[in-house]
């Protein structure tokens, strides 16, 4: 027989053998667990097959005037009923068959549930009863939806992995979801990510600017707590680039001399931060502690300035280290560097800048 779908057959008024063809109708499974009859208290259901698991037709006895939630074990396929709803809303363990109503003597009415997203046939979103294997054909995910940008973007309500995020509206939470759940987002222009060490977990522990075409893929931690795992620019560039550069302050042969704007320079990152600042020296002083600047726009960004102690010759040995008070220094900036103590005969003084950018 070859591996059909053939239209259910029909019992046609006029055939003999009718039992033949409910028979058929009945090994196929369609009406495995059904509800096949209520006499009084009584419960009678259909048996068939599941899984290479046999199940012979039975029944369970309810009681008065309560309403019953009937489920089979998933692995086991006993049939049991209760008027609580902790096996029903077990997912894991139980699948859902039926609710029943019971009045005083027999029931008010039922409702079938084996097809329902947690019944023991899930149309959808059941899933907690695969348990692993090997797929021999593609997985298909859902077409790709699109979904406007809201303080609060309600990923989890979409019945997709992937969205296309349109809009410019500044994101600060996702709505809430059961933990595990995945979300790929791929974003049409710019507007931010905030971050949030709870909520919003993004992968700098600071904000993203999105650009088109920018994907991230987000993992719910459940109560509305989301964190990304994965952010993707369009650009090809990482989310965040380190920086080390080095500037000179003098040559190196003639001893440094205190003043102001020793050099000038135009800051060369955009959304940067600067984490550390070191100085170094050619010739160390002889007495006293070169003592440096560093200054955005003629403001210093120091709290604490930048010292090489004496007979030493770079700042990473210093008493007092330097103390940053301004570490986010803007796009094309100009940075001046002042010599505010000499020394005694120190030269080839230069200053290094550490930190990353967002590009």
């Amino acid at each position: 027989m070859s591996d059909s779908t053939p239209d259910l057959p029909q019992i046609e008024s006029s055939q003999s053998g009718k039992e033949t063809t409910a028979n058929r109708n009945i090994n196929m499974g369609l009406t495995m667990f059904g509800i096949v009859k209520i006499v009084g208290f009584v419960v009678s259901y259909a048996g068939g097959r599941l899984n290479g698991t046999h199940v012979n037709a039975g029944t369970v006895t309810l009681g008065a005037s309560a309403t019953y939630y009937v489920v089979a074990h998933k692995s086991t396929l006993a049939v049991t009923a209760a008027t609580s709803t902790t096996n029903w809303d077990d997912d894991t363990t139980y699948g859902r068959i039926a609710k029943v109503v019971m009045g005083a003597s027999t029931y008010t009415s039922w409702e079938d549930h084996r097809f329902g997203s947690d019944g023991i046939f899930p149309m959808s979103g059941g899933g907690s009863s695969f348990t692993g294997g090997t797929l021999t054909t593609a997985l298909n995910e859902a077409p790709i939806t699109t979904l406007a940008s809201a303080s609060t973007t309600n990923v989890g309500a979409q019945d997709v992995n992937t969205i296309s995020i349109s809009g410019t509206t500044t994101i600060t939470a996702f709505d809430t979801i059961a933990s595990g759940a995945v979300r790929r987002l791929v974003f049409q222009g710019a507007l931010t990510l905030t971050h949030n060490g709870s909520s919003l977990i993004l992968p700098t522990a600071a904000n993203i600017t999105t650009a088109a075409g920018d994907v991230a893929t987000f993992v719910s931690l459940g109560s509305g707590n989301w964190r990304c795992v994965g952010y993707q620019r369009e650009s090809g560039y990482a989310v965040r680039l380190p920086f080390r550069f080095t500037v000179a302050i003098s040559d190196e042969t003639t001893d440094i001399t205190t003043g102001t704007a020793k050099t000038t320079f135009r800051w060369p990152y955009p959304n940067s931060t600067l984490t550390a600042v070191r100085a170094s020296l050619s010739i160390t002083s002889s007495s006293g502690n070169p003592t440096f600047d560093i200054n955005e726009g003629g403001t210093t960004i120091l709290s604490t300035k930048l010292s090489i102690d004496a007979s030493e010759k770079t700042s990473t040995t210093a008493a007092t280290p330097a103390v940053i008070s301004d570490a986010s220094i803007a796009d094309d900036a100009e940075i001046t560097i002042d010599v505010d103590i000499a020394g005694t005969g120190a030269k080839g003084a230069k200053v290094m800048f550490i930190g990353y950018y967002t590009p």
